[in-house]
């Protein structure tokens, strides 16, 4: 059982990233574009989407902005409100989509890692988020929250495609 704040927001961050983890493992790359219905996002467009909100919440939570900076070309893609393209040529190799969702996800964790309990429900230093990311505790909830979200899709996305369920319950 967690004891510290600090430990039951990582706990929380890696679960989420553990699903999403579970669910994108055996997906197939040719599968990366595939939609169950135009609305949806595909497997590329959530890795990314996930890397760039990764990146946007690090940035309100560090005086100095998220330690990890993506191509801006990435925020009409993958940022909020971009629309769900299904042409690969415009999006980045999902390799390199991938390992930035990674890094991002790490980089956000040790972020997290180097605070106290004290200093994770301080006033963010970069709050520019009308309220929503008063602090650093509230951004991992978010983050964890956003990870989930999206986990569900993806777990639609498998069950249309007939992939093996990866979580019983």
């Amino acid at each position: 059982m967690p004891s510290t704040l600090q430990d039951s927001l990582v706990s929380q961050l890696k679960f989420a990233h553990d699903r999403v983890l579970e669910l994108i493992d055996d997906f197939p790359d040719e599968q990366a574009f595939f939609q169950s219905a135009p609305t949806d996002g595909h497997l590329l467009w959530t890795l990314g989407h996930l890397a760039i909100t990764n990146e946007w919440l690090m940035s309100k939570i560090c005086a100095n902005g998220s330690p990890v900076t993506l191509d801006k070309a990435w925020q009409p893609l993958f940022g909020f409100g971009s629309v769900v393209r299904t042409e690969p040529n415009l999006y980045p190799e999902l390799a390199t989509v991938r390992g930035q969702f990674d890094t991002s996800h790490a980089e956000f964790v040790n972020v997290i890692s180097s605070l106290n309990d004290d200093q994770l429900l301080d006033p963010a230093p970069a709050d520019r988020s009308g309220g929503h990311i008063p602090t650093a505790a509230a951004a991992a909830g978010i983050k964890a929250w956003h990870d989930g979200w999206h986990a569900g899709q993806l777990s639609s996305l498998r069950k249309a495609l007939g992939l093996a369920r990866v979580m019983d319950g």
